[in-house]
């Protein structure tokens, strides 16, 4: 049942904010029970591709939420400690939503996305900055960097895979000489962006991944020795 509900979504047989068919219908359909098509219904009620309306039925959701990525960020949190991959999908997250943001962003964006900077700088540049406080607004930064693709689907999957990667790299992260390489790391991406150059966006990127992703793999290592 699932798998042709999903089938179905890809053929456009069913459509955002259409209405499923009746219990009895899809029972004639597929040749099972009520219990199974009920099970099935809230199965894809918890994935978030369906909704129930009292007393209306059963409908296939407006928009995606992040109920639709609820798989992968479990799959992803089962993975959580192998370092590599997860450097490596950051990386190919971060490349990617920051050359569509420089594609796409207004300059209300950019403007964003300079204030996001300057206020995870000023924290940073204190003499003793709190460490929950760099990695919120770090977070806050990308955040405004993601809001300028104007791509909801990008904008899930890119806030999900930097929402595990922040609080895996914690330690790493706050750490003194990694904070005052981030520094020119984000000044390097705040001025690729407006450039709209989808290559200085890549160069400036990858220098900002560069040392901390040196230092990360580096500390994942000194653990396992230990």
């Amino acid at each position: 049942i699932l798998d042709s509900v999903k089938q179905a979504l890809l053929t456009d047989e069913l459509k955002p904010g259409q209405r499923i068919p009746s219990e009895t219908e899809l029972m004639r359909e597929f040749g099972v029970g009520r219990n199974s098509i009920r099970e099935a219904m809230k199965m894809l009620q918890a994935l978030g591709v369906v909704e129930v309306r009292r007393g209306d039925g059963t409908y296939v959701v407006d928009k995606p939420s992040l109920k639709n990525f609820q798989p992968l960020i479990f799959a992803m949190l089962l993975r959580i400690n192998a370092t590599k991959e997860l450097v490596e999908l950051r990386t190919m997250t971060e490349i990617g939503y920051c050359q569509l943001a420089g594609q796409c962003g207004t300059e209300e964006d950019f403007a964003a996305i300079r204030d996001a900077g300057a206020a995870w700088e000023a924290e940073v540049m204190k003499k003793k900055p709190d460490l929950n406080r760099v990695l919120q607004l770090d977070m806050q930064y990308h955040r405004a960097i993601i809001a300028a693709t104007h791509n909801e689907l990008v904008a899930m999957l890119a806030e999900t895979v930097e929402e595990i990667f922040f609080q895996t790299i914690r330690q790493v992260h706050t750490q003194e000489r990694v904070l005052r390489y981030g520094l020119e790391g984000h000044r390097r991406i705040t001025e690729s962006l407006s450039t709209r150059d989808p290559i200085r966006i890549y160069e400036a990127v990858t220098f900002s991944l560069e040392y901390w992703k040196s230092q990360f793999i580096k500390n994942e290592a000194d653990k396992q020795t230990k």
